[in-house]
């Protein structure tokens, strides 16, 4: 496996937050309101890169789906697959599964996982590592979650905020409505006793009023964690042009949104665990050399949006902001990781996906606007910044502190 050195120059940024100045270091994440009695200094840092083994398996249960979402980045990029998994296939992938190292995630994907329901619990029941279900909901039964709570399974339902909001992006294969049967499966789980999460795709459609949208989710069916992500890239089919401006407004407003009510959201936690902790994201995504997918048919990828040629593990790994010299100096660095690759490539050549770059660096100044008004907090001080985010901080063993087969990759 190759491993590699960077050195990289931490230079402190100079900053004027709530009107005062403040020195701020990106890759530290260190800070300072008084740049004259605490000056932050210029730094060299040094990371130890290498070519990790994979960590997180997903497969792709079946490329079919009872549903047809107008955002589905499975229908509306190209299919990878050739249909359902075969008995050889099946074989293989439970062997796989019963193989994976502790720390790992199995990630059951689709199309549908539900639409072949015994294979699915027969995976789940075979995983002896955290297992990530991504499901509509609309075909769960008693039994089947009967069985799952016996199991390391975590479920991820889809919904976008109430009723008629879900209804306008979420819908079956001729926009027949679907919201009664996934508020059905949404009220099912809640009962169960599964841990789950909902996962929210913000468009045209919630975004102007996305906190009370996850306050009705929370309301009504009391979700572990929340996500909510901007829409990926489709290849075929219009995606919602909602600027990088109002995309990371939606974050920032989420972030004061989560502080007062103490949700989990799972963007938000990615962002805030290496401020609290202290340690740069230098990669965000599983995808970046730590992921293997596996669509029927036999087809492997490090991930299933990805629409280039090279799709063999490790073909993103150096894809990073800190292997990029555009990016260095930029306040967000430190908590960035790059976002979603295949949404960069895709939308922004050579670059990253300019949603994501104004989103981090507006949670960036969105911290340091609560340090600037907490005498606590006029310097870097971890342990307080810690207490006040305990909530978006990864990693302390719950269940519910998941990001749901995204996990942060930490240096």
């Amino acid at each position: 496996m190759g491993t590699e050195t960077v050195r990289y120059v931490d230079t402190p940024v100079e900053l004027v937050i709530n009107g005062r100045r403040c020195q701020y270091a990106p890759m530290r994440m260190e800070w300072s309101f008084d740049p004259d009695g605490a000056p932050l200094h210029e730094e060299e840092l040094e990371f130890t890169l290498e070519d990790e083994p994979a960590n997180v398996l997903q497969i792709h249960m079946t490329e079919a789906c009872n549903l047809r979402c107008s955002y589905c980045s499975h229908f509306k990029n190209p299919i990878k697959g050739t249909g359902a998994l075969n008995a050889d296939e099946v074989e293989m992938l439970l062997a796989e599964i019963r193989a994976m190292a502790p720390g790992g995630t199995v990630i059951l994907h689709g199309g549908e996982p539900f639409l072949t329901p015994e294979l699915t619990l027969r995976f789940a029941e075979a995983s002896p590592v955290k297992t990530v279900i991504f499901t509509n909901g609309t075909l769960l039964t008693e039994e089947a979650l009967a069985r799952l709570k016996h199991t390391n399974a975590l479920l991820l339902l889809s919904a976008d905020g109430d009723p008629e909001t879900t209804g306008v992006k979420r819908y079956g294969p001729r926009r027949e409505d679907a919201t009664a049967d996934i508020f059905r499966g949404l009220e099912l789980v809640r009962d169960s006793g599964v841990p789950f999460g909902i996962a929210m795709v913000a468009g045209f459609h919630n975004i102007d009023d996305i906190s009370e949208q996850v306050a009705y989710l929370r309301d009504r069916i009391a979700p572990d964690s929340f996500g909510v992500q901007h829409e990926h890239y489709l290849a075929r089919g219009e995606m919602d042009d909602i600027g990088p401006q109002r995309v990371a407004q939606m974050y920032t407003d989420l972030l004061a949104f989560s502080m007062d009510h103490g949700i989990y959201i799972d963007q938000l936690a990615r962002r805030i665990t290496p401020l609290a902790r202290g340690r740069p994201l230098l990669k965000d995504c599983s995808a970046c050399g730590t992921k293997r997918v596996y669509h029927p048919g036999g087809r492997w990828m490090n991930c299933t949006n990805n629409t280039e040629e090279d799709t063999s593990q490790h073909s993103w790994s150096k894809y990073l902001p800190l292997y990029t010299e555009s990016c260095h100096g930029c306040i967000g660095i430190g908590i960035c990781g790059g976002g979603c690759i295949a949404d960069a490539k895709a939308l922004n050549p050579g670059g990253f996906d300019p949603r994501h770059c104004e989103s981090t660096r507006a949670i960036v100044r969105s911290v340091l606007e609560r340090c600037e008004a907490d005498p606590r907090l006029q310097t870097t001080d971890r342990a307080v910044l810690g207490e006040d985010y305990a909530h978006l901080v990864q990693g302390d063993g719950d269940p519910a502190r998941s990001s749901a087969g995204h996990d942060a990759v930490e240096a």
